[in-house]
């Protein structure tokens, strides 16, 4: 039986970071974002892994944040499916009723 170890998994890939840039969450704060080489194809068990530790994915592409003194933007897993509207949220919703995606609407009410 073969024991499963999340942080030998995670110390055994390729990670990179980039150079600092402008930050796409804060004006007039620089960022850098470490990411896994979109090459090398990775299992739902190491992306589920390493969604606990923050990293996010957009397409091919699994990245996080590393910002030195900054934590401004952190991931959240949200349950889609349990996930039910508080009443902020529904107000927001109708105040942005105009919007004109009746389908969008139709589907965040549920």
């Amino acid at each position: 039986m073969n024991s499963y170890q999340p942080k030998a998994l995670l110390n055994d890939l390729q990670y990179y970071i980039t150079p600092p840039h402008d930050c796409s969450y804060l004006p007039n704060k620089s960022a850098r974002m470490v990411f896994l080489d979109p090459a090398h194809r990775i299992d739902v068990v190491t992306l589920s892994e390493l969604s606990r530790t923050g990293f996010r994915r957009s397409g091919d592409f699994v990245y996080r944040p590393e910002c030195h003194l900054c934590r401004q933007c952190l991931s959240s897993r949200v349950p889609v499916v349990e996930f039910r509207m508080n009443s902020s949220q529904k107000k927001s919703l109708e105040t942005e009723s105009g919007s004109g995606d009746e389908n969008y609407q139709s589907r965040a009410r549920r």
